[in-house]
């Protein structure tokens, strides 16, 4: 495992993407030495780990630095809550063999593109919650749950108070009881 940092320099030999900063590579001894000086403890560095192990540091801007911070934070929420999903992510470009037909991209296979996969995983997400949240109700403030929203055809408060012998009121008043028991789970 080695350390490299590429540092700005108007002479260096490595261009930025863009074309427009040039960095000097240092590493070993001589990026030692140059973090020691004050001109090198002064420079702000965005470090990361490369796929071989090796510690990768390139000089940057504090906001940009304080941006793949937050980026790498929501990075890994999202690779939490596939992993909690059980979702595996494929690359669009893999091919995709189909009996009788050339081997398309996996890209050229999916069905809508509109998909919010994000949004199909929260959704997922709270639903579970919300399986969860009803499964701690009892009998009877389930059926009145269930009456009121989870039906086919739900019922109004006055018709629940009907067929449970209560006044309308009381079924409102449990009605309100319930939502502040399920809110603690959202």
């Amino acid at each position: 495992m080695s350390t490299k940092f590429y540092i700005k320099d108007n002479n260096g030999i490595y261009l930025s993407t863009d074309g427009k900063i040039r960095y000097t590579l240092l590493e070993g001894k001589a990026l030692y030495d140059f973090l020691k000086t004050e001109n090198g403890r002064s420079r702000c560095f965005h470090v990361d780990i490369d796929e071989n192990g090796n510690k990768i540091g390139i000089e940057a801007e504090p906001k940009m630095i304080t941006a793949c911070a937050a980026q790498r934070e929501r990075d890994r929420y999202r690779y939490k809550v596939m992993t909690k999903l059980n979702i595996t992510v494929v690359s669009a470009n893999t091919l995709v063999s189909v009996p009788g037909e050339d081997d398309l991209e996996l890209l050229d296979t999916v069905a809508d593109e509109d998909v919010d996969l994000e949004a199909e995983a929260m959704h997922h997400l709270d639903l579970e919650t919300l399986k969860k949240a009803l499964q701690t109700l009892t009998k009877e403030e389930y059926r009145i749950i269930h009456c009121l929203y989870l039906s086919k055809s739900p019922m109004s408060e006055k018709e629940i108070a009907k067929h449970l012998g209560m006044t309308q009121q009381a079924v409102s008043k449990r009605k309100r009881a319930i939502f502040e028991k399920l809110k603690k789970y959202f």
